[in-house]
């Protein structure tokens, strides 16, 4: 056995232990092998990943196989392999339906283990143990597999997700693909129509959704952050009056893909309220004037995202010959009061109007 392969057994030690293969994974998982990920050339099997071909291995580890790619593991003489970007494609979705689409990979605590991963058409993100969610499952005893959800689909039939390598590290690394996994997004109860949650994959610019501990109110980019039991793209556009003080964050455009261009659509965006503050967004169908949504004059879903104060729509129009439909939302950084804005998404129903519609 290899030096860097010793070195790397006496950072995680590996203990067996048994559980079913999706156990504390969210929604269907599929492994990633050569029957769903290209290119399969990119896949080698071999006693052990070497970290000098470039290709990805199928290695255990503990309990689980997964693609193995010894990105970076002599560092002083920058020795690592740097494989292909892989593409992993699930089939047979339902068009109709939306699906969260989630990541797997292998981490090992106090160790540099990582991919880089994303949607085609999305920007990639570098995944780790500290940006990932443990799945509760471990490998080996001890390290965890991990798990990241990259976004939403909708309107399609089948799904892919690119992987790549952490081919570019200053330090030790090791990149252990695992899988893809995704699960069914049911429409909230009480919000109207199909409910399309705001992200970053369907969402621009995506430059303007930064994920952070917390919304702190001075770098004018939305936050994806909890409240209770939902998490919504959060603003504090105007959190100290006296000073003027406040974000001012980029206009957002939401695009729902899929539609049946020969049918027509009503269209609303959803929101957070509070019962007794000033939480507000400027919503409008893409091409038509703004109007400031808010709890006076918005509909209540009968949800509550904390026991008490409401997920709030509202309508933004009415659509038809169109086979898909964008949202702009901006937050309520011009308030004179202290305000906050926190866009949940969009939903569309069926209609049977006539008139008025857009275009």
């Amino acid at each position: 056995m290899s030096l860097f392969r010793n070195i790397l057994f006496s950072i995680c030690i590996v203990f067996l232990a048994e559980y079913g293969a999706a156990a504390g994974i969210s929604g269907t998982f599929v492994k990633a092998d050569t029957n769903n990920t290209s290119p399969a050339s990119a896949i080698v099997a071999k006693d052990y990943a070497d970290g000098y071909d470039s290709q990805w291995t199928p290695t255990a580890w503990g309990n689980v196989t997964a693609l193995t790619s010894y990105a970076m593991f002599d560092i002083p003489n920058h020795y690592g392999e740097d494989c292909p970007q892989l593409t992993t494609t699930v089939n047979r979705l339902d068009p109709a339906k939306t699906y969260e689409v989630y990541v797997q990979f292998l981490a090992c605590y106090g160790g540099n283990w990582a991919i880089y991963a994303n949607l085609p058409g999305q920007p990639r993100a570098l995944l780790t143990i500290s940006n990932a969610t443990p799945t509760g499952v471990t490998y080996d005893g001890s390290n965890p597999i991990c798990e990241y959800m990259l976004g939403t689909v909708s309107g399609v039939t089948s799904l892919s997700v690119n992987v790549d390598d952490y081919h570019d590290s200053t330090a030790y690394a090791l990149s252990v693909y695992y899988g893809v996994s995704y699960k069914e997004v049911d429409t909230p109860s009480g919000i109207t129509g199909t409910f399309i949650k705001a992200d970053t994959t369907n969402t621009i610019p995506v430059n303007a959704i930064v994920a952070k501990n917390y919304a702190d109110g001075y770098d004018a980019k939305w936050t994806p952050m909890p409240w209770g039991n939902v998490t919504a793209l959060t603003s504090y556009a105007k959190f100290d009056p006296a000073n003027n003080l406040g974000e001012n964050c980029p206009l957002l455009t939401t695009t729902v893909r899929g539609l049946d261009s020969a049918k027509t659509y009503d269209v609303y965006v959803q929101f957070l309220a509070l019962l007794d503050g000033n939480w507000a967004i400027y919503a409008a169908l893409s091409g038509q004037p703004r109007t400031l949504a808010r709890l006076a004059n918005s509909a209540k879903t009968g949800i509550t995202f904390d026991g008490t104060n409401p997920i709030c729509e509202f309508k933004v129009g009415t659509i038809r010959g169109m086979s898909s439909f964008s949202v702009n939302v901006d937050d309520y950084y011009d308030s004179p009061v202290y305000a906050l804005s926190l866009y949940y998404g969009v939903s569309y129903m069926e209609s049977t109007q006539v008139s008025p519609y857009y275009p």
